[in-house]
């Protein structure tokens, strides 16, 4: 799952040896969406938004089958901008899907950045759950019918977000906990700060201020067995760190170098395809896992054929079929979950 972004990144113009960044205008009215006429409310602190979800096919290789990447936007996108890529960034009904990746160089640029984040997942969690009904489940069988892989931070309130929306269907505070536990899973690429987000707890006040008692629970019940206060969620700074949220509620962290994968060769194989290459800086990711109390879960393998991807908007994707296999009866290095 993701956004559909209406200018993409920016497309590139030289002139003169100097870029310049225009708009990416990929979207025709006769392109590759397909409506689906699916639409959920997401609820921001001080108005809601309607997440319009669209799909686009993605067909297997000579298999005659395409599945659907869920993309979600909002009712009325604003048009692209008339010079540059620099648009009103405050405008979040309209803006909140224009561009991927906006400028974060102030405030605004940030807390669009959350806005994205949590609209993304909120109705992405939303429809996990009414697909998951629709085939005859309920709330306390979701981590036996589906699998949300967080790929580097992007997509993490959608660990708060479950819990506050299967508590709304009747589940206790330690239910709600243990299913999303045994749903989510968690891989980082990469060390870099942009990957392992820390989002001043003011800027969820704001954004989904529904969040924030959860947020404040789940960082409690990690401090009862983990008292280092550099594995918390909420730092004495006020910042809460994502990838901390993660590691404590995934029942799976896997790590991925990709600063030594090999250039592409012959016959189609893409950078870090080939698994000797992958490596794991567990230490640097989190200092003493295994101290949040049971197994670490960062059991240091790659992900295999099966696992749940994203779209380069670091979205989450929901798996269904037959319950995943989680710690104790896990699967090997390269087998699908």
């Amino acid at each position: 799952m993701g956004l559909c972004y209406h200018y993409g990144l920016f497309r590139q113009k030289l002139t003169d040896n100097k870029q310049s960044e225009i708009p990416d205008p990929w979207l025709e009215d006769t392109g590759w969406r397909i409506p689906t006429e699916k639409r959920f409310t997401v609820s921001f602190g001080k108005f809601d938004l309607a997440a319009v979800l669209w799909d686009i096919a993605v067909p297997g290789a000579y298999s005659g089958i395409a599945n659907r990447l869920h993309l979600f936007d909002v009712e009325d996108p604003a048009p692209a901008p008339e010079t540059g890529i620099d648009f009103d960034k405050t405008d979040i009904r309209r803006c909140l899907t224009s561009f991927l990746y906006p400028d974060d160089s102030d405030q605004a640029g940030r807390l669009l950045r959350v806005y994205q984040q949590y609209f993304m997942v909120s109705a992405g969690a939303q429809l996990i759950l009414a697909e998951l009904k629709e085939r005859g489940y309920g709330p306390k069988e979701l981590a036996d019918h589906v699998v949300i892989q967080i790929n580097d931070t992007h997509p993490s309130m959608v660990i708060p977000e479950l819990v506050r929306l299967l508590t709304a269907e009747g589940l206790t505070m330690d239910e709600a906990v243990d299913q999303v536990r045994r749903t989510c899973a968690y891989t980082n690429h990469t060390i870099l700060a942009e990957a392992l987000e820390k989002w001043p707890l003011s800027f969820i006040k704001e954004v989904a201020p529904q969040l924030v008692p959860i947020l404040e629970e789940l960082d409690r019940r990690v401090r009862e067995t983990c008292p280092d206060p550099k594995l918390a969620i909420l730092d004495k700074d006020g910042l809460v760190h994502m990838a901390h949220l993660d590691i404590h509620y995934g029942f799976s962290v896997q790590q991925q170098d990709q600063r030594r994968h090999p250039p592409p060769v012959a016959g189609g194989l893409q950078p870090g395809a080939h698994r000797p290459h992958r490596r794991y800086h567990r230490p640097r990711l989190a200092q003493g896992p295994g101290e949040a109390g049971g197994p670490s879960r960062l059991p240091g393998r790659r992900g295999g054929a099966g696992e749940a991807g994203a779209d380069e908007g670091g979205g989450e994707k929901a798996v269904r079929g037959p319950p995943a296999r989680r710690p104790g009866g896990g699967a090997g290095p390269g087998e699908p979950l």
